[in-house]
C-alpha cells in the first residue's frame, strides 16, 4: 500500500481566548483504516491531557517538543486508526485554561494502524526566514513525513516539495506533508516571509503492509544454498 492523503479532510483552528479546550471537525468524512493526525500547540508552560473525537476513535500521544526559549510553545502529535467512521469533530483538551490554542488535523489512508510513528525530530531559532527540523531518517520507505511550524510574525509558507495541509492566523501555524518513494534524510521545511523566530516539529509514519527495510548500501546478503 501507499500514503494518500484522503481528499478535503485537513482542517486547522487557533483560539485566542482563555479556555481548556479547542476543536476542529474535519472537511469531509474518514474510512475504516485511515489514520488521523493531529498537532496541537499551546504555551510551553501548558500540558496536553489528550485528544478525543465525537465518533469514538481512540487517539494515542506521539512525539512533542517543547521551544521554551524562542516561540514559548509546545508541539503535541496524536494519531488515531479510524475504527470509527464519518466526519469527525476533534478536540484536544489542556490541563488548565489556556489562551494560546492550537489544533491542525488531516487523515491520510494507506498508514500502518498499529504504532505508526517512526522517526521525529524538531528545531527553532531566535530568528531567521529558513524554517527546518534536525534530519530525520525513516526506516523504510514509502514512509509520510509530517510537520508543524509557527512564526512569531506570519504564517510561514511550506518550501521545498512539501504540499502545505492546513494554515491558521491567530498564532500563524502550518502543517504539511511529504510522501517519499525511497528512505532518506529530511527535515521539515517552511519558509518565514521576514526573519522571526520560529520553531518545527517533524514525524515520519510507517506505511501499511511495510516499505522494506532499508539497507546500507556497504552490506551484501547472500543465500547459500546446501547440497
Amino acid at each position: 500500500m501507499s500514503w494518500a492523503l484522503r481528499a478535503s479532510t485537513p482542517v486547522a483552528v487557533g483560539q485566542t481566548t482563555s479556555a481548556t479546550t479547542v476543536a476542529a471537525t474535519l472537511g469531509a468524512a474518514v474510512v475504516s483504516n485511515d489514520i488521523i493526525i493531529v498537532g496541537v500547540e499551546c504555551l510551553s508552560s501548558d500540558t496536553v491531557s489528550g485528544v478525543a473525537d465525537d465518533l469514538g476513535n481512540s487517539y494515542t500521544p506521539g512525539p512533542t517538543f517543547a521551544d521554551a526559549p524562542f516561540l514559548n510553545v509546545l508541539y503535541s502529535v496524536f494519531t488515531a486508526p479510524v475504527t470509527a467512521t464519518g466526519t469527525p469533530t476533534i478536540t484536544a483538551t489542556f490541563g488548565a485554561a489556556t489562551t494560546k490554542r492550537v489544533i491542525h488535523a488531516a487523515a491520510f489512508s494507506g498508514g500502518l494502524t498499529s504504532g505508526p510513528v517512526d522517526q521525529n525530530n524538531n528545531g527553532s531559532a531566535a530568528t531567521g526566514t529558513v524554517i527546518t527540523s534536525g534530519t530525520m531518517t525513516p526506516t523504510q520507505d514509502n514512509e509520510l513525513i509530517w510537520g508543524m511550524a509557527g512564526d512569531s510574525n506570519n504564517t510561514p509558507a511550506v518550501a521545498g516539495a512539501f504540499t502545505s495541509l492546513a494554515a491558521e492566523g491567530n498564532w500563524q501555524t502550518r502543517t504539511e506533508y511529504l510522501i517519499q518513494t525511497t528512505a532518506t534524510g529530511v527535515t521539515t521545511n517552511y519558509t518565514a516571509l521576514v526573519s522571526a523566530p520560529w520553531s518545527t516539529i517533524g514525524v515520519t509514519f510507517k506505511v501499511a503492509g511495510g516499505g522494506g527495510p532499508v539497507l546500507d548500501a556497504d552490506y551484501l546478503i547472500y543465500q547459500v544454498v546446501q547440497p
